[in-house]
């Protein structure tokens, strides 16, 4: 069966990279203090995915060389919550490949990239997450 169909998409709706789905993809703004709260509809999940998104900075040493970004992820109270750490680059840094968060009840990976910018105290986001066919179908 397509994925297409095992999931519940309508073909006129999808966004397709390579043979994962686009589930959600948004360009977002948001203060260095605050956070970002969002809902994806997991096909065929009953309840939309919660997540939240935080950004941290590490304090550089003296004379040391600034640490570099990286991405975190828990789960608390059914909120997938998302620290980009040291993502605080003006010329920006993304995850450029395709990293696996969790998988759906029926078996498919959901993953995810992202882009991020800082700009004084703005943090520009590009964030898309997709679900993946799974590799015996």
């Amino acid at each position: 069966m397509p994925l297409n169909e095992a999931l519940g998409f309508k073909e006129s709706s999808l966004i397709t990279i390579g043979n994962r789905k686009v589930i959600f993809s948004e360009t977002m703004l948001c203060p260095e203090d605050e956070r970002i709260e969002l809902q994806a509809q997991v096909p065929n999940e009953k309840e939309p995915w919660k997540m939240e998104v935080f950004f941290t900075v590490d304090e550089v040493k003296s004379g040391g060389e600034p640490p570099k970004p990286n991405v975190r992820w828990d789960v608390e109270d059914d909120i997938w919550k998302f620290n980009f750490k040291n993502w605080n680059l003006p010329l920006g840094a993304t995850i450029s490949k395709p990293v696996e968060v969790a998988v759906t009840t029926s078996g498919h990976s959901i993953k995810f990239i992202a882009e991020i910018t800082k700009i004084n105290t703005l943090y520009r986001m590009n964030l898309q997450f997709m679900v993946e066919e799974n590799a015996n179908e």
